[in-house]
Order: C-alpha cells, then structure tokens, then sequence
C-alpha cells in the first residue's frame, strides 16, 4: 500500500522527487473500482506510515506527531526524569522550525492521493462505488486539512478574530491546484479552511456508504467529523445536528476497557487500523516502554489530573497504571497499550466525543437541561457508582470540559481543547513520581494567545517556497 501511495504520490513539498519513469503514474492506474480503491489503501496507510521522504517529517499517528503532541503540550502528562527525555524540547514549548514537530509531510501526502482521486474520479461509471469512493477521498482530504489547520494556525473560537488570520494552504485539484512538485501556494485565511473543510465534508456525506468498515470514514464517521469541526467553529447547533445523525451507541462500561487493548470496538466510529503483524506501528511507544520487567515511562499522568478523577470510574484504570523502573514508581499512561508496547489502534472518532460535542454546545446555546442530560448520559455507562450529576452554571461547565479531559485524554484532543476555547495552559506544581513527589514541569505555563499555540512551519517548506509565511514569533 505505501509502495503504491509513494509511487503514485507528488507533495505540494518540493522536495519530493517526481517518479522514475518506470513508476505507475496516474495516468495508466486510476482506470477501475479496483484501482481506486488501492488508491484509498494507500491514502489510509499514510496515517500509521513515516515515510520522512524530505528529511522533515514525522509520522501522522504512528510515533510522536498526533498521537503524543496534544497531551505532551498540555497539561495532562509530566516528563519523568528517569526516561529518556524524548521529545523535552516540546514538553518545555521550546520547538522551532528547525525541529519539525507536526505531520506536515504525512498530511499532504494524503491530501495529494485524495486530490487525484477526485480528479480521477470521471474515470468510473456513475453508481454507489463511485460515490462511495469520491466520498471517501473528500472526507480524508478535510480530515488532512483540518489536522494541519489546528495544529498550525489558530482555530476559529480562540480568538475573536481569528478567521482572519492566516491558515494553511488548501490545495484542491479542481480549484487550479495541481500535484507539480515545484509549486509554491500561499496560505488561506482560517475562515477559508473551514469554509472547505465543511464544503468536502458535506459533499462526502451525501455519497460515502454507511459501513466501509471501522478503519474506514462511512456516514456515521463523517458526521461524528462535522460535529468535531462545527464545534471548533462555534456553530453549536450545527455541531449538534450532525451529532445526532450519530447511529453508533456508547461503549458500555464493561466493554470500554477492551477497547483501548484492541478487543472491542464498542463505541469506535472510526480507527486507523493496523495489522501488528504486518505493521507493528508503536503508537504508545514515546510514553513507556517494557524491558526485563520495568516500566520504563518517558511520561507520567500528571498527579493532580489523575487524582482528580474518582476511583469509580472506570477510565482511571485505563488510563494509568503503577509503572515501576529501578524502584521508582510512576503513574504509567496505559490506554495507548502499555502491555502490548504500544502496538494499538488509533481510535480517531467515539461516540464518547459526540456526546461531549452535544453537551458543550447545548450548554453555549443556554440549554444547561439539555447539556447536564447529554452528560449524565455518558457518565452512567463510566462510573460504577456515585456518578455526579446535578450541576449548573459555572460548574456544570467546569464538569463538561472535566469529563472531556478524562474521556479523550491520549485520542489527540488536550491541547487543542485548550486552544480553542482561547485557555492558558497550566500545569500542576506535583512531580513525576506516582505520589506526586520528584520533579515537577520545568516549564509550568503557556499563556493564552501565546504565538506557541501555533507550531512552526517546516523551515524546508518555508526556503523552498517564496509564497509561503512563516507563523509569528518564529
């Protein structure tokens, strides 16, 4: 599958290098439904797959990137001092655009085998597997936009004025854009992101199949996507409509334990799936690692955030567990498959988040009885008694944004959270041993509107590219 997304594949990076001539090309290969869909084989693969083509990149979820930078910039982890003090430069926001921290070659990648795709897409008679597939395409295509917009730009609820700063550049085939290696875009506007990230997905609603699978987007996965983004752009009733189009119930509070070792998909709208035989991508290896009985962690939960969450409930557990390493303990991040060396799944959308979508909005539309149901909802099927219940106002504010935290925490939402809601990051002052002694964050803060909430650039795409700004402040 990468062989065939590689061969087929020109970034809008320019220092890819075009095909050999003996490659397929797109003009002899996107001809049949069998084509096509190795065509969305290969766009998928690019999610567990580091290809680092230009020096620059890193994996989409497969190692740092995704799957650890949203906890890793927040405040939900802790670096332990025993580890190997991988990825400090980024716990400490100290990263530039010479140490690349996002997947930008990954994201484009996929949005360029989606762009030819679409573009191909004529090549098909007109029937269900074309839709399905056009669907497909358009979906992953806002999907890629959408990650590279929030990690590097601002988002649309963060500041009052952010729809008019600079996002990132949206490349569609069919708007004059084109796959040739030595172009050089400019970046849209953030509101012009969005505006296209609503467009493709809407369209893709209207033709993906309702079941291609959980390691595939379908119906239920675009809208569990729409409620995601109409959320990020404060449109709280649109966020709501298309949450309740939402068919997949909630993980049941037996099952959801399984789902985090890859042994149930209850809840799971839509996964990056891996075979661990033929892959063995270790999503969770950047927290810990297992060695002759040792936990060795590289991050800890943070104390505070871990005490804060109630022995009844049932994400405790499968969010840490006691990690010991040469006789010091640490509250080892267990949900990313701490027994398996981190060898799982990427869950990329749950019924869990819909829910908490729902009640976020209902409660900025001033519907605190809706909000405060749509929580209890969730709560019942995570807590085995004394779930709470009963709040209003700020508090019930306070619990939708708590129960968010706990819900998602290692799913790549924390500090994007933070961000969109225009929140400073605060750490607690607890070290990185399980009882909450030991080192504490040298780094405790990020204020709120700080230049660090948007990541920099890749200093290559910037060299190579007249046409293309850097972010303030780098």
């Amino acid at each position: 599958m990468t062989i065939l997304a590689m061969a087929t594949m020109v970034s809008c990076e320019d220092e890819l290098n075009q095909a050999p001539e003996n490659s397929l090309t797109t003009d002899n290969f996107f001809n049949t439904v069998a084509d096509f869909r190795l065509g969305l084989d290969g766009m998928y693969a690019q999610l567990l797959t580091d290809d680092d083509v230009a020096g620059i990149g890193d994996t989409y979820y497969g190692a740092v990137s995704l799957s650890g930078l949203p906890d890793i910039l927040s405040d939900n982890v802790i670096l332990v001092q025993s580890g190997r003090q991988s990825n400090r430069n980024n716990f400490e926001f100290n990263y530039t655009a010479l140490n690349n921290i996002g997947p930008f070659n990954e994201a484009y990648e996929i949005i360029n085998l989606s762009n030819i795709i679409v573009e191909r897409i004529d090549n098909l008679q007109a029937g269900a597997d074309r839709d399905d597939i056009l669907g497909q395409a358009l979906a992953m295509r806002a999907f890629a936009h959408f990650d590279m917009a929030r990690l590097y730009a601002q988002i649309p609820t963060q500041d009052p004025g952010a729809n008019g700063t600079l996002g990132v550049p949206y490349l569609k085939f069919e708007d004059g854009d084109t796959g040739d290696p030595f172009a050089t875009p400019t970046r849209d506007t953030v509101g012009e992101n969005y505006d296209d990230i609503v467009a493709d997905l809407l369209q893709a609603r209207g033709l993906i199949a309702e079941d291609n699978g959980s390691g595939r987007f379908n119906r239920n996965a675009v809208n569990a996507f729409l409620s995601r983004v109409y959320l990020y752009m404060g449109q709280w009733q649109n966020s709501i409509d298309a949450g309740n189009l939402v068919t997949t119930s909630l993980a049941s509070i037996d099952n959801y334990p399984a789902v985090f070792t890859d042994e149930s998909t209850d809840g799971v709208i839509m996964l990056a799936d891996q075979d661990p035989a033929l892959d063995n991508v270790t999503v969770g290896v950047l927290w810990s690692q297992t060695a002759s009985g040792n936990v060795i962690s590289e991050y800890a939960l943070d104390f505070e955030f871990f005490s804060a969450i109630s022995d009844d409930d049932v994400r405790k557990g499968v969010l840490s567990v006691i990690g010991t390493n040469n006789d010091e303990m640490h509250n080892a991040i267990n949900k990313v498959g701490i027994d398996r060396n981190g060898v799982v799944d990427v869950k990329l959308f749950r019924t869990a988040e819909v829910f908490l979508n729902r009640a976020e909005a209902q409660f900025e539309l001033n519907n605190e009885p809706a909000a405060l149901a749509t929580l209890n909802q969730l709560r019942a099927v995570r807590y085995s008694a004394n779930a709470p219940d009963g709040e209003t106002g700020a508090a019930l504010e306070t619990a939708i944004q708590f129960e968010r935290r706990v819900e998602l925490a290692f799913e790549s939402h924390r500090f994007f959270d933070i961000k969109r809601r225009g929140e400073s990051i605060q750490r607690s002052n607890f070290g990185d041993l399980s009882d909450g002694t030991g080192t504490p964050a040298s780094v405790s803060s990020l204020p709120a509107g700080d230049f660090r909430f948007q990541i920099p650039f890749p200093i290559a795409e910037i060299n190579n590219n007249p046409n293309f700004m850097q972010n303030p402040g780098y």
